[in-house]
């Protein structure tokens, strides 16, 4: 059972602030999640997000701290920007993290500030971004065919622009590009997991991750075209099973994500924390059903127009509060008991899930939701589950260095 306080917890203690500070965007990607494929997120009106409602955010989660519910101490918080296009919008950029310096770094905490862009405008800034220490994910979807979906408002495709000006900043800040920079690339039917990851690495010498596009929330008379375009990870993880890359090793193939998740849950051996190893409770350890977040426990988005959501992957029918005029109207009883609800909604379908344990997917995008009946596009029969322990076992047959790495070193979840 969630509470009011395990929500005023998680939100003054929130490891990840993201703002949607434009929905102005120099591209127009044809599956955007914004675009014209989706009813479940709201239309763009090229609004800028008013830097006074993002002050009052960061303005609460501080009083919280005064307050006495600052529990984590001097960690590390990251301020995200995101779009539309963040660079678009460096005004904003400036004025929050001049605040956070200003107001904000009496208490212990390093902030860590992050965007993810589409690169057409990141040489523009570089200096700045340098300054600070951003973390960047570049969204590229590898080679120009499979970067094919991602163009201008006329059409015209984008591709070359954008390795410019990554090659751009390779060649000039390479210590930046090193350390710094990260790609983001979504699965199409232009592109192959392999592929994807083949491009990038090679020239980037990096691995992206890789994302289908968004299946939630699709328009009835867009989906023909939404389905033309839409590839599953997992047909492509299967059709590529037993490839890997002469130069890369176990971590590096398309399907060790899915392998460590399911060591880490199952196994008997892994504990996530010291209190499980010394009271030996991993096999009775507490879980929800699904592998939806606590709200705010990993991430708090503001939307540009003052809506407040645990994140930006969910559609804005499931809206938690919102900050109007720098006012905050977020009522953790009506949290918690929404969630609750939630909770009981989809037990009697998860209960019955062979990887109930395992999963790492979220309600608010398997479709449970969406109506009384609805049902999970993940659920696991038992079949399932026995291919997937077989799949996993194999693995390891193959790369049995990657137990080790999988037990000790590696975070999926």
């Amino acid at each position: 059972m969630i509470t009011p306080q395990n929500i005023k917890e998680c939100f003054a203690n929130t490891p990840q602030i993201t703002f949607e500070i434009t929905e102005r965007c120099n591209l127009n990607c044809k599956y955007c999640g914004y675009g014209e494929l989706y009813n479940n997120k709201s239309h763009k009106h090229n609004r800028d997000l008013d830097i006074k409602n993002a002050i009052c955010l960061l303005n609460s989660i501080q009083n919280l701290w005064n307050e006495g519910f600052d529990s984590t101490g001097e960690t590390t918080i990251y301020i995200s920007f995101y779009g539309g296009e963040p660079l678009l919008n460096m005004p904003f950029i400036k004025s929050i993290i001049s605040f956070i310096e200003k107001n904000m770094s009496s208490y212990g905490k390093k902030f860590c500030y992050t965007m993810t862009t589409n690169a057409i405008l990141l040489r523009k800034h570089i200096e700045y971004l340098v300054e600070k220490d951003f973390q960047i994910l570049i969204s590229l979807d590898g080679d120009e065919h499979a970067t094919s979906y991602r163009t201008y408002h006329n059409n015209k495709p984008a591709f070359h622009d954008i390795v410019a000006n990554i090659d751009y900043i390779k060649f000039n800040y390479g210590d930046f590009f090193e350390n710094n920079i990260a790609f983001n690339s979504v699965l199409s039917n232009c592109a192959t997991v392999e592929g994807i990851i083949h491009y990038i690495y090679s020239k980037y010498h990096k691995i992206p991750t890789v994302s289908e596009i968004n299946n939630v929330g699709i328009r009835e008379d867009k989906r023909h075209i939404f389905n033309e375009m839409y590839r599953p990870k997992i047909s492509y993880l299967n059709e590529e099973m037993g490839r890997t890359f002469d130069d890369m090793k176990f971590p590096y193939s398309p399907q060790f994500e899915r392998i460590a998740k399911y060591f880490q849950m199952y196994s008997p051996y892994f504990f996530f924390d010291y209190n499980e190893l010394l009271f030996l409770s991993n096999e009775n350890r507490k879980k929800t059903p699904t592998g939806t977040c606590m709200p705010f426990s990993k991430k708090t988005f503001m939307t540009v127009d003052g809506k407040i959501m645990p994140c930006e992957r969910i559609g804005y029918n499931y809206v938690l509060g919102n900050i109007k005029d720098g006012l905050l109207n977020l009522n953790f009883q009506d949290i918690a008991s929404l969630y609750n609800s939630y909770y009981e909604r989809i037990l009697r379908i998860c209960t019955k899930c062979k990887d109930y344990i395992g999963c790492q997917n979220c309600f608010f995008n398997t479709g449970q939701l969406e109506s009384s009946n609805g049902t999970c596009n993940y659920f696991v029969s038992q079949r399932e589950f026995d291919a997937m322990k077989n799949e996993a076992y194999n693995f390891i047959r193959r790369y049995p260095e990657a137990y080790e790495y999988i037990m000790t070193k590696y975070e999926v979840i």
